[in-house]
């Protein structure tokens, strides 16, 4: 039986979903906007599904778990994004735990995880609002 994270690692992808019905989604962009652009356009892809990503930070957690997803593994999780799973009971494995994500520059923390944080204790409906208001700047500030 082929898993997510096989077909992650197989086929250089950042982002593997597999559906309870067979379906495979793989994708190669870079960040959460994969994930989100199905968590918003296509929900229902989420529910049940077991999921690999290359490197999994609090904003990816939060959309796996409002997505009702059913098991996830990453080379690399943030602690902080772990003990979300263990909080929602979401199934993970992780290659290697990290205190959290640093950015691409390699200078700090991801943008994302440093925004969600001081909001974990929100309701999830308020960080996905924040997700939302991230993605689109980013998608606005790419044109």
């Amino acid at each position: 039986m082929t898993t997510a994270a096989d077909i992650l690692a197989a086929g250089n992808y950042s982002l593997v979903i597999l559906t309870p019905e067979g379906k495979k989604y793989a994708f190669r962009g870079r960040g959460v906007t994969d994930l989100y652009s199905v968590y918003r356009k296509s929900p229902e892809i989420l529910v049940g599904s077991d999921i690999a990503d290359k490197v999994i930070g609090y904003g990816a957690a939060l959309l796996m778990v409002a997505g009702n997803v059913n098991s996830v593994f990453s080379p690399i999780i943030s602690r902080d994004a772990a003990m979300l799973f263990e909080k929602n009971n979401v199934r993970y494995t992780a290659g290697r735990i990290v205190n959290h994500i640093i950015n691409r520059n390699g200078t700090g923390r991801c943008p994302l995880e440093s925004r969600l944080i001081p909001m974990k204790n929100r309701s999830i409906a308020e960080q996905l609002i924040e997700i939302d208001s991230f993605v689109t700047n980013l998608w606005l500030n790419k044109s």
